[in-house]
C-alpha cells in the first residue's frame, strides 16, 4: 500500500520554510556571488546577462510556483 499523502501541506510549508531560511542565510549570497562571476568571467550581455544577475529573484518565483502547483494539484488529489 502507498501512502499518497506522505508529505502533506504542513510537510510542505515546513520544507519551503527550511529552504527560505537556508536561502537568507546561505544561498542567497553564494548564488548572487557565482552570477556575478559568470557574468565577469564569459563577458555576457544581454539577456543572458539580465538573468544571471536576477537569478535570486527567478529562483524565489519559481518556488512560489512550485507552491501554487503544488496546492492546486495537491487539492485535486483527495
Amino acid at each position: 500500500m502507498i501512502n499518497k499523502k506522505a508529505v502533506g501541506y504542513i510537510g510542505a510549508i515546513g520544507f519551503v520554510l527550511l529552504f527560505i531560511v537556508m536561502w537568507f542565510l546561505w544561498l542567497g549570497k553564494w548564488i548572487s556571488e557565482v552570477g556575478l562571476q559568470a557574468i565577469d568571467s564569459n563577458g555576457l550581455t544581454g539577456i543572458e546577462a539580465f538573468l544571471y544577475a536576477n537569478i535570486n529573484i527567478i529562483i524565489m518565483v519559481c518556488l512560489f510556483l512550485f507552491l501554487i502547483g503544488f496546492v492546486y494539484f495537491g487539492a485535486q488529489a483527495e
